[in-house]
């Protein structure tokens, strides 16, 4: 676990939220775990972006598990750049709540992830997607790494609109939490108000809740 995603799991308990026993943490999602039609999205998305045929995907870990079947994802830099922008066009997209401020960070952020450094390609990815152009540089093959972390990122929201019992909410570095960015509160350059992250992660919350 990361220093701004431990920072975040404090704030979420402070907050009031419960971390989930660890036991009850669902595994990474797979395509097959989706409805055949997400599942056909996704694939044509990344085989779009170069991906191999039959290549097989393999979402890490959920971020954070609370109490009650609530996943959370924090996103950073290197989640902001143009692939994941292609997967908020998926037919499923609009109905995140995250989907307004996430095509916006997209953009406009992209610049940072470049800066980040570091995260442009490795082995896993460049087999995935067939190879890599120099770091910054968009050509036939960009960077698998950012387009590799996208389809990650699609595939797990599009378990949480499928999968009854569990929901998400994704946070971003880049949102503002009761006048705070989020980025500055994790850094402990600012406090975050607790009501103000409880009623900013329920206003995220995505999924399906038990029938």
């Amino acid at each position: 676990m990361g220093k701004r995603q431990s920072a975040l799991q404090l704030e979420l308990q402070r907050a009031g939220f419960v971390l989930a026993h660890p036991q009850s943490k669902p595994g990474g999602p797979r395509t097959g775990h989706l409805p055949r039609e997400m599942a056909a999205a996704i694939n044509h998305l990344a085989a779009s972006f170069g991906a191999a045929p039959g290549a097989r995907f393999a979402p890490g870990a959920w971020d954070i598990a609370l109490a009650g079947g609530l996943l959370v994802e924090l996103d950073e830099q290197s989640h902001f750049n143009r692939y994941r922008t292609a997967t908020l066009n998926l037919p499923w997209s609009p109905f995140l709540p995250w989907h307004g401020p996430y095509s916006r960070y997209c953009p406009a952020f992209e610049y940072r992830a470049l800066a980040h450094g570091g995260y442009w390609a490795n082995r896993s990815s460049t087999i995935m997607f067939g190879g890599a152009d120099r770091p910054g540089v968009f050509g036939y093959f960009g960077s698998p790494r950012w387009k590799q972390r996208a389809v990650y990122d699609a595939i797990k929201d599009a378990w949480a609109l499928s999968m009854p019992g569990y929901t998400l909410t994704r946070l971003s570095i880049y949102d503002t939490v009761g006048g705070v960015l989020l980025d500055h509160a994790l850094e402990g350059r600012a406090a975050l108000d607790p009501a103000a992250l409880r009623h900013h992660v329920e206003s995220r919350v995505a999924g399906r809740q038990p029938a």
